[in-house]
């Protein structure tokens, strides 16, 4: 279960620096994928249990390969996103 007190937004991103994360609510986040040289954003709002599961661990951050990162580092991946 989430804090009821968790601020909304939260970054996070995999050890392994492939995966960035926004997390906007329980229900909503931003995913940032690094395929080689590119970015690709992808929005997902959360229908399935399993997704639910993962919003869960990243605004917990409990897990060894989430880490918790600032705004800006977010950011400056973002601005990498490939536009279609």
């Amino acid at each position: 279960m989430i804090d009821p007190l968790t601020k909304f937004p939260v970054y996070r991103k995999y050890s392994n620096d492939k995966s960035y994360f926004k997390v906007e609510s329980e229900s909503e986040f931003i995913q940032l994928q690094v395929i080689g040289k590119k970015v690709f954003e992808s929005r997902i709002t959360v229908v399935q249990y399993p997704e639910r599961l993962l919003v869960n661990d990243l605004i917990k951050a409990e897990e060894p390969h989430i880490l918790s990162i600032g705004e800006a580092e977010f950011v400056e991946q973002l601005e990498k996103v490939q536009r279609l």
